[in-house]
Parts: C-alpha cells; sequence; structure tokens
C-alpha cells in the first residue's frame, strides 16, 4: 500500500495495483532519460511536459516513479501498462506524481520568505568565558 505522507501513489491497471514514487533517483533517472548531451531537461520541464500530456514525458516519468518498488520493468512494460489503462487512470496517476514533485505549501511560503534559510546571528566577540582571577606571580 502506498504512504501518501512519503509521496507514494497507488495505480492500479489491469487488475496489478503498483506503487509509484518521485524520490530523488527517480527523478535523476528521469531528468537523464528526457535529457540530451546538448540540453538538460529541468525539473520545471518535466512537470510541465508531464502535466501538459506530452506522452513521452509521461512514459518516462511512469518508468522512473515505478523503479524503486518494481525495478525490473522496462520502457517498453510501461507503454503496455499505458496502452491498457484508460485516459482518465493516467490523469489522475499523472496529476498525484505532479503534486509529489511540489513542496508543500508550508515550505514553499517559508522559502519565500526566507524563514528557513536564514541562520542565527552570530554572538558578539566577548570571549570563551567569564574572567580569569589567577594572578602573575614571579618566577623563582
Amino acid at each position: 500500500m502506498a504512504n501518501r505522507e512519503k509521496g507514494e501513489v497507488s495505480l492500479t491497471l489491469s487488475g496489478t495495483t503498483y506503487t509509484c514514487k518521485l524520490g530523488t533517483q527517480a527523478l535523476i533517472e528521469a531528468q537523464e532519460a528526457l535529457s540530451t548531451p546538448a540540453r538538460l531537461v529541468t525539473l520545471e520541464e518535466m512537470q510541465a511536459g508531464m502535466l501538459a500530456g506530452r506522452v513521452k514525458f509521461i512514459q518516462v516519468m511512469l518508468w522512473a516513479s515505478l523503479q524503486k518498488y518494481h525495478p525490473g520493468l522496462t520502457l517498453e512494460d510501461v507503454n503496455d501498462l499505458l496502452d491498457g489503462a484508460d485516459e482518465q487512470e493516467v490523469r489522475v496517476l499523472m496529476g498525484a506524481l505532479g503534486l509529489t514533485m511540489r513542496p508543500a505549501p508550508e515550505d514553499a511560503t517559508e522559502l519565500r520568505e526566507g524563514v528557513a534559510t536564514d541562520p542565527p546571528r552570530a554572538q558578539a566577540k566577548r570571549g570563551a568565558g567569564a574572567r580569569s582571577t589567577l594572578k602573575r606571580v614571579a618566577s623563582a
């Protein structure tokens, strides 16, 4: 069963339930599959292409999201899954996976406002503790 809190999504196609997750490794694999030596595809382009219904993006993103829990699936296997799915199932899946690629609204707000990224202010330089009470003595 998929854990939505961890960004996992369940997908049932042809009577088989799959667990999809677009984690860091999945995004790396998708980016490598969609990029060319001359041009790196960005995360925003991957998300936009998938949500716009571009078939290559849907195929690669679904394949990459299945690799964590179903590592034996190939791009050809994903083609068969997509061919057996109805359009509504694919739209729901892509929407759900697209949402896992976005930060939570409260995290995005903190990042925009700089709340989570500002380090604490350094203390003024005053030494490492209380003043010493030791006194110098003449050497013998």
